[in-house]
């Protein structure tokens, strides 16, 4: 966390503003979320940012070996393979904690890696009403390698729905 963004959103921070926020977040599908939505956005400063993506571009290097899927089908439980399944997934999310190296920087650690789309579909309307709901700095953003809320959905959409209805 950058401790000067963080300061001024705490001090800016009230219950009735994560209230509204939390009912913009669930307006879309009331009570299917299930968990609870944090106070506040990650504000991490550029040089972490670069190495959460090269952990993630590490861990994609993984999975794109040739025999990948081959040395790991033995991790899934007879019963729970999904028969016709593509041989990469279409979406990937790679969840790092935040630990602290030998010399007290900060380093990402991987903790989970998921194949499904649905995150990718939740965290734009999350991005959004963070921005609605409380002051985020310029220069902020969820979104990477040049994509903005617009491109960002094109993309989603067209890897969901492949052009049709």
């Amino acid at each position: 966390m950058i401790p000067s963004i963080r300061a001024e959103y705490n001090r800016a921070f009230t219950r009735e503003k994560y209230d509204a926020f939390v009912a913009d977040v669930t307006r879309l599908h009331p009570g299917i979320l299930g968990l609870r939505i944090s106070e506040t956005p990650v504000f991490i400063p550029a040089d972490f940012k670069h190495r959460l993506m090269e952990a993630g571009e590490e861990v994609l290097g993984i999975l794109d070996e040739p025999d990948f899927q081959k040395r790991t089908r033995s991790a899934i439980p007879p019963g729970l393979y999904v028969p016709g399944q593509n041989e990469r997934p279409e979406f990937i999310v790679v969840d790092f904690a935040v630990c602290a190296d030998e010399s007290g920087h900060y380093v990402p650690r991987l903790i989970e890696l998921q194949g499904f789309p649905t995150i990718n579909a939740f965290q734009p309307v999350l991005a959004s009403c963070y921005q609605k709901h409380f002051a985020i700095p310029d220069g902020f953003s969820p979104y990477l390698n040049g994509y903005d809320e617009t491109t960002y959905g094109a993309l989603l959409r067209e890897l969901i729905v492949a052009g049709r209805d």
